[in-house]
């Protein structure tokens, strides 16, 4: 098959070829410029990381640089890139070429049928805070009418949706265009369900940090009971003396009088020979 190519598609930045419609843009365009150019985007051209989505919904849920998916209301959502960008330069005029291949994917192949309908263009996305570079998304209404892979006179652009990305695609001046609709009100819906779960979160986790605080502050209660039980034992202990003093006194003078105390001596009768009470036995018994 085929590869899926745009043409090179020239816009700029200070010409949104829009007279009544969309949002007009006030960019930095030195700083997208050199983001443009800079050797770390043009090496993610060159290598075919700059991926573009079918629509913004993947960037405004999980962010300018979304991966390969994730979760959603507790489902894995799977993402597939729509396109590759696989030239891109900015000049300082503020002009912008790029090129983009379309996948052979469902999302490829609606974006490309769709391009070669003449329906739709390319989405900049730029974070709005330090408008930085982020690549494009192929949408129904770009709000640079002329970042389209096709020539298209002025006629019914629309207003921009405001979001935290700087994500030129644009609504009608009387709400959401009725072919994003439907996906405007999913995206609503799923912005008040997780409103909803945050809020349950918080509330639990406001529940776990009183019942936290409560189990502290009980501890700290048993902890200062312990060290005043501890500091009334120590007083105690520091006023009892360790010593009678008297007592001391007095056994030191016994001890002393027993020293200089004169011992008597007691004289015993010296034993009589055994030879004297030998002979007298043997007179008395005839021996």
């Amino acid at each position: 098959m085929a590869k899926m190519l745009t043409p090179i598609i020239r816009y700029n930045l200070k010409d949104r070829m829009r007279r009544f419609n969309g949002t007009p843009r006030n960019f930095d365009i030195p700083r997208i410029v050199a983001n443009i150019n800079s050797q770390a985007m043009q090496e993610r051209v060159k290598l075919g990381d700059l991926h573009g989505y079918y629509g913004h919904w993947p960037r405004t849920k999980f962010g300018p640089e979304p991966k390969e998916g994730g979760v959603v209301d507790g489902k894995i959502v799977n993402l597939e890139p729509c396109f590759r960008t696989v030239y891109l330069k900015a000049y300082e005029d503020g002009t912008i070429e790029h090129q983009a291949e379309f996948f052979d994917n469902d999302p490829g192949r609606k974006a490309y049928a769709q391009s070669q309908e003449n329906s739709g263009g390319f989405s900049s996305v730029i974070l709005g805070r330090n408008q930085s570079f982020h690549g494009f998304d192929y949408v129904l209404f770009p709000n640079y009418s002329g970042n389209r892979p096709y020539s298209m006179m002025l006629d019914d652009a629309e207003d921009v949706e405001p979001v935290v990305l700087v994500l030129d695609e644009v609504e009608t001046k009387d709400g959401i265009s009725p072919e994003l609709l439907p996906d405007y009100v999913d995206f609503l819906l799923d912005s008040i369900e997780q409103l909803k779960k945050d809020r349950e979160n918080l509330l639990i986790e406001n529940k776990q940090i009183a019942v936290t605080l409560e189990e502290a502050m009980r501890a700290n209660d048993l902890l200062t009971d312990d060290v005043l039980t501890l500091q009334a034992d120590l007083k105690k202990e520091q006023e009892t003396p360790k010593f009678d003093y008297i007592a001391l006194d007095d056994a030191i003078t016994r001890a002393n009088r027993f020293k200089s105390a004169k011992i008597e001596t007691v004289e015993t009768e010296e034993p009589k020979p055994i030879d004297k009470a030998m002979a007298q036995f043997n007179r008395t018994w005839g021996i």
